[in-house]
């Protein structure tokens, strides 16, 4: 894990510091957080610095914003908290609504990559209040995208898809297909996840090409990931290896360490399902050690449970039940629905191996009081119709309601202590 107190001892002297200014250092700090993160740290910590000493309180603030987007490019998601959080307090105190939105929205995306979901809620839920307020359409759709997000996690994959495709049609009626391109995506993935594999990659290829054109690598690196993804469940194993190795290559050149992870981890996922089991427990060794160094929790989640089963089909039962009790406690902590049934199966069929009867009920058990407590859901493929880029629908003029609605539903609770359980 990377240590806060470690990354603020980086520091690049500048011989004529003092005659720059905290805006223009500022202003190099956000060119270069997606492509040096540690460099844009400098840069905002030198424009913080300097801010200071001229108590320009407007220009701390975004310093603080900008070491705690850096430190979230970083893949240091706690550090990053830390920063985020002094900038809103000085955003608050400066009366700036479009400051405090933007930082309560980073504070909730870096929440979100440490797996502590309610407290990513939460500040989405102000971040969203604000840009209403504002009647800021952009932030509106960025909002929905990320509530978007705590639905999906939650296991509510129908509403989830809703919010991004309002999302896209919030950003498609202002001409933004870029902004749109980063909805579709998540679109995809929740597809993927209720196995519409072909219906997925339409969304996700329709996004990779808005990504080329604009030459985002990170974005395109993780529609690649998610393409090749589903090549594997389809069978298409040359497409997949292919896909998924490709993003491996952009996000090792960049150093896009949470997205590595998650690319480690379909590559294992690829070789697992090709039975080539040792090359699988090759990349979930990487992925799992890589989510543990930047406290990305909702991949180590999914990682510790594909070593389960990959260990469970190797009948090395015990092992297999270590990785999955740690990736039970964490889902449970996270609210993690969506694979909650896979890790309860197979520690119940794990213990039923080994002759623990008792604890083989236990998990069970587990899974058939989930199972009726279960509400099934209509078929997402006949609530999500393609889009039409050139489609402009009168329906976005009801997004305030939507809004309302969503606000009313959403609650901020205490942050749940992620602890990973060591053998």
């Amino acid at each position: 894990m990377r240590k806060l107190i470690l990354i603020i001892t980086l520091f690049i002297p500048f011989l004529s510091l003092a005659q720059q200014s905290p805006a223009k250092l500022n202003e190099a700090a956000v060119n270069e957080r997606k492509f040096n993160p540690q460099h844009s740290f400098v840069l905002a910590n030198n424009a913080y610095q300097l801010a200071l000493e001229q108590n320009d309180s407007m220009q701390i603030a975004l310093s603080l914003k900008n070491m705690g987007v850096a430190m979230f490019f970083n893949a240091a998601f706690d550090s990053a908290t830390v920063f985020l959080k002094k900038s809103l307090e000085y955003y608050t105190i400066l009366n700036d609504s479009i400051g405090m939105s933007a930082a309560a929205n980073n504070i909730g995306l870096a929440y979100k990559n440490m797996g502590a979901i309610d407290n990513a809620e939460k500040y989405f839920k102000q971040s969203l209040e604000i840009d209403y307020l504002l009647k800021d359409t952009a932030g509106m759709a960025y909002g929905l995208n990320n509530i978007g997000l705590v639905y999906q996690i939650k296991g509510m994959q129908k509403e989830a898809a809703e919010m991004y495709l309002k999302s896209a049609e919030i950003e498609l009626y202002y001409d933004n297909e870029y902004g749109a391109a980063l909805d579709w995506v998540n679109v995809g993935v929740v597809l993927a996840e209720l196995q519409e594999f072909e219906k997925s990659n339409t969304y996700l290829n329709k996004a990779l090409g808005v990504f080329i054109e604009y030459d985002d690598p990170f974005s395109e690196a993780r529609a690649l990931s998610n393409i090749g993804d589903n090549y594997t469940e389809m069978g298409f194993y040359d497409k997949a290896e292919k896909n998924i190795r490709k993003s491996i290559q952009i996000r090792e050149e960049y150093k896009d360490w949470s997205g590595l992870s998650s690319s480690y981890l379909h590559m294992a996922t690829l070789y697992q399902t090709m039975q080539m089991n040792d090359s699988a427990d090759f990349y979930l060794f990487k992925s799992i050690n890589l989510c543990m160094e930047t406290d990305n929790y909702r991949v180590a989640v999914l990682a510790l449970l594909e070593k389960g089963r990959l260990l469970s089909t190797m009948q090395e039962f015990e092992e297999s039940n270590d990785y999955l009790l740690n990736a039970l406690e964490l889902a449970q902590n996270m609210e993690y629905e969506p694979i909650l049934n896979d890790i309860l199966s197979i520690l119940s069929s794990n213990y039923g191996e080994l002759g623990m009867y008792e604890e083989a009920w236990k998990y069970e058990k587990m899974l058939s009081e989930r199972s009726l407590n279960y509400v099934e859901k209509d078929e997402i493929q006949n609530n999500i119709p393609e889009q039409n880029p050139e489609t402009e629908s009168n329906a976005l003029f009801s997004i305030q309601n939507i809004i309302i609605g969503i606000l009313a539903a959403l609650s901020a609770i205490l942050l749940v202590l992620l602890m990973v359980r060591r053998k």
